[in-house]
């Protein structure tokens, strides 16, 4: 058990805050009071809910993580009992230009492709493909044509070197060849949308869905809020 563990095992078995930092306190003592709740609702841990928290957080053992295992199981109880609010178009507005930068398209890029294993003959093959002629090159299991990706959607499929040669700028018609990850390509781009800022209208569904995990989020803390008066120790 690392040191960190054994004071949060020590901390919660004593039901005392002795973590200096006072928002990991408060963080802590939320903990605490939803310990408290559950143990009073009859909550046990279950392997299934103990691997989840540890996946967040690998470091907890014993003690701490059967503490934390039971938080996260009260707080999901709770906050499934939250009501659902529908925000009015007032709300959600206000919502997104308080994260409008979030809602930010990246540039996107479309081209097409034709991958070789082995390119020996580049610059004929670029002269036939400009000029318009059929050209075969090796099977590529993604496709020759790739549509709206962002550079990291373009460097999770071929790297990083292929990415920056078709984000910078790039000639008209076919060049390369470009090296990826997995061999040698000619490419030629087709279309390069700029950045742009969705209207709040073509994401309302992820707004209202955000709006309202919001809503839940501050009901739950009312909620603790009404608990720690409850279990706070005079």
């Amino acid at each position: 058990m690392s040191n960190y563990s054994k004071l949060l095992a020590a901390c919660v078995a004593a039901a005392t805050l002795c973590i200096p930092s006072l928002a990991a306190a408060e963080v802590l003592s939320n903990e605490q009071i939803l310990v408290r709740k559950g143990q009073d609702l009859g909550f046990n841990c279950t392997s299934r809910a103990r691997q989840s928290v540890l996946d967040e957080n690998p470091e907890l053992e014993g003690e701490a993580l059967e503490q934390k295992c039971l938080a996260s199981l009260t707080r999901l109880f709770l906050i499934n009992q939250a009501p659902v609010l529908v925000p009015n178009n007032n709300q959600l507005i206000e919502y997104y230009n308080e994260h409008k930068l979030e809602y930010a398209q990246p540039t996107l890029y479309s081209f097409e492709q034709h991958y070789f294993r082995f390119l020996p003959n580049a610059t004929e093959l670029l002269a036939d493909l400009n000029a318009g002629l059929a050209v075969s090159g090796d099977l590529f299991a993604a496709g020759n044509f790739f549509y709206s990706l962002s550079a990291t959607g373009i460097e999770r499929v071929f790297g990083k070197d292929f990415a920056n040669a078709i984000t910078g700028p790039t000639p008209a018609g076919w060049f390369g060849p470009i090296q990826s990850t997995r061999g040698k390509h000619l490419v030629r781009v087709i279309s390069v949308r700029e950045p742009s800022i969705p209207s709040w209208q073509s994401q309302r569904s992820s707004l209202t869905s955000r709006w309202q995990r919001l809503q839940q989020e501050k009901w739950l803390n009312r909620q603790i809020g009404q608990m720690r008066q409850q279990y706070q120790t005079p």
